[in-house]
């Protein structure tokens, strides 16, 4: 065996190598230069790591998440649409009145009910319950007074009751007037007190009546309360006062105007608040 190696070292001893062995520098730079390598080889398979767990993370914060849920569907029933606006009209204007009603005049209850009754005559007998006058007061002329002709309607009513001395009268007239006339016979009635208004005096040769105005504006829309006194000739043929002095009220409320007569000395003022009450 031993014989067997040397012969094999001998032939070996005569061949050259299959390259010559490279410088010690040169070795030298082989080693760094694959120590380099595979330092690169190894920072890349981290950052291979690291790339893709950083993709991990970005592909779990990025990942779109589930659809969201659509809004709730709402119904017309549910939410009821505004009503269509149309222009405001004004309401119909009430039909104008030209007649009296009946429930205007005064009723026995409105007297108190007990012991009367509806008297036999009316109390109107002329154009106007004023124009009386025109026996004594000889200034008076109708046609001075325009409002009369402005007249669409009247209403009367007279009711009677036996008295301990005399029997109690009371009359009303209800007067309806075109718009804005009712004012002007308000004025009217207080020309007319103003002009004929007088006391008896010896040597009048007609009776004339005296008229006071006690009080204004305690009923309607306007109002007179007027104290009358009446003058007539006794069996001597001297003048003097009629027995008591009686009461008118005069009362406007719109476009009418009532006038209460209470033949009595007793206060017409409640009279003439109920009168207005029911025109009003």
């Amino acid at each position: 065996m031993s014989n067997q190696l040397d012969e094999f070292f001998e032939q070996l001893r005569g061949q050259a190598p299959p390259a010559p062995f490279a410088p010690a520098a040169a070795v030298r730079r082989r080693g760094r230069q694959r120590a380099n390598r595979q330092a690169v080889s190894v920072g890349v398979a981290v950052l291979a790591v690291t790339g893709l767990g950083a993709g991990s993370v970005v592909t779990l914060t990025g990942a779109p998440g589930p659809d969201p849920a659509p809004p709730a569907a709402t119904s017309s029933r549910d939410t009821p649409e505004p009503a269509p606006t149309s222009p405001t009209s004004p309401p119909d204007p009430e039909p104008t009145r030209t007649e009296v009603p009946a429930p205007w005049l005064l009723t026995a209850d409105d007297l108190g009910g007990a012991g009367w009754e509806p008297a036999g005559n009316e109390l109107l007998e002329g154009e106007w319950y004023w124009d009386g006058a025109q026996a004594w007061c000889p200034e008076f002329r109708i046609e001075d007074y325009p409002s009369i002709r402005q007249r669409w309607d009247l209403g009367t009513v007279s009711w009677v009751r036996d008295g301990e001395a005399v029997p109690e009268r009371v009359d009303q007239i209800v007067e309806l007037f075109e718009p804005g006339a009712a004012q002007s016979n308000l004025a009217d009635v207080r020309a007319y007190v103003q002009l004929c208004s007088r006391r008896g005096v010896d040597g009048d040769e007609t009776a004339p009546t005296y008229y006071e105005v006690e009080e204004t504006g305690f009923a309607g829309d306007e109002s007179l309360l007027l104290r009358v006194e009446q003058y007539a000739f006794n069996e001597d043929d001297q003048i003097e006062p009629v027995g008591e002095f009686h009461r008118v009220a005069v009362v406007r409320v719109g476009d009418a105007v009532t006038t209460i007569v209470y033949q009595a000395s007793a206060d017409v003022r409640e009279l003439a608040q109920r009168a207005a009450a029911r025109m009003g």
